[in-house]
């Protein structure tokens, strides 16, 4: 079982226990995930380790650069690889639902670093009633998310709320 920070009052966000551990296994530099969800997003094609993943939902009208920066650590360490993405969203779609049900919308974000350019993005992952919808922004993008959407975080367990 997972053991989450308690969530200060001035936090943007929210530890969501769960039941289960969510692991994302270790990837292979030469294996390539292909998904026809996520034809478009690519891969890094980098060897991982075996990363436990854990999620935080927005309680306080956040961007993308404050939701992150909510963290203690270095935006590196935040950050999945595209093919992790990949691998946890089909691996775990039933904890990219909101409550169970894919017609609602509840955006999942996931941090990740484009390697060619250094920068970081956001992968914006729904689970719909059509399959998993998949988009991308760059993590400076000032719009804001509401927390009344339930948006959720994931980031690896190692992981935790600045204080």
């Amino acid at each position: 079982m997972i053991t989450f920070v308690k969530t200060s009052e001035k936090s943007i966000l929210c530890p969501v226990s769960s039941d289960e551990n969510m692991i994302i296994e270790a990837l292979n530099a030469d294996v390539v995930i292909i998904d026809p969800d996520f034809k478009n997003f690519g891969s890094d094609g980098m060897a991982t380790p075996e990363t436990a993943v854990i999620c935080f939902e927005l309680i306080k009208n956040a961007n993308f650069a404050e939701m992150f920066n909510a963290f203690s650590n270095k935006l590196d360490a935040l950050a999945f690889t595209k093919d992790q993405i990949v691998s946890f969203c089909g691996k775990y779609p039933h904890k990219l639902e909101q409550d169970g049900n894919p017609s609602l919308f509840l955006a999942n974000f996931f941090l990740y670093k484009n390697k060619k350019n250094n920068k970081f993005f956001v992968a914006i992952v729904s689970a719909l009633s059509s399959g998993i919808g998949l988009g991308t922004n760059s993590l400076q993008r000032e719009e804001f998310w509401h927390s009344t959407g339930r948006h959720r975080v994931w980031v690896p367990a190692t992981c935790s709320l600045k204080s």
